[in-house]
């Protein structure tokens, strides 16, 4: 996105509008969830989400794991979408991933979702239930 310097128009790239909708149409959808009265415990965990990667994360190009027994609704909610979330081991995987990189990094949760920061849909639901949170 940037300002035209000859009119005070700004003008929007494919890429940009793309995201926007994305965003968009994961805050409609998170405020639709928050409709259905989910427990307050799974709006903090999915809120969490926004505050760790609003602007990228620590690195600007973050990913994080979260624990998937936290958010049974809100994962049910996205099951058989588009952004249906898959979980995995996260124990099991931080091993291999220790094991071939010879490091020795914390486990992730046992049973771990993850969201980069450049998913616009999460960013848009996380950031409704974040709304949410600040609003109460």
């Amino acid at each position: 996105m940037r300002q035209n310097s000859m009119t005070p128009q700004w003008e929007i790239d494919d890429f940009a509008k793309t995201w926007l909708l994305q965003h968009a149409d994961g805050f409609r959808s998170g405020t639709m969830w928050l409709a259905t009265n989910p427990p307050k415990t799974e709006v903090y965990e999915v809120a969490k989400i926004h505050r760790d990667l609003h602007d990228g994360g620590f690195s600007g190009t973050d990913s994080a794991y979260y624990d998937a027994t936290r958010v049974p609704g809100f994962l049910d909610y996205l099951r058989g979408g588009p952004n249906e979330r898959e979980t995995f081991d996260g124990v099991a995987e931080m091993a291999d991933i220790n094991k071939r990189q010879g490091t020795s990094f914390p486990a992730w949760p046992k049973e771990a979702f993850g969201v980069g920061f450049d998913d616009a849909f999460m960013l848009g639901f996380a950031n409704a239930c974040y709304t949410a949170v600040k609003m109460r």
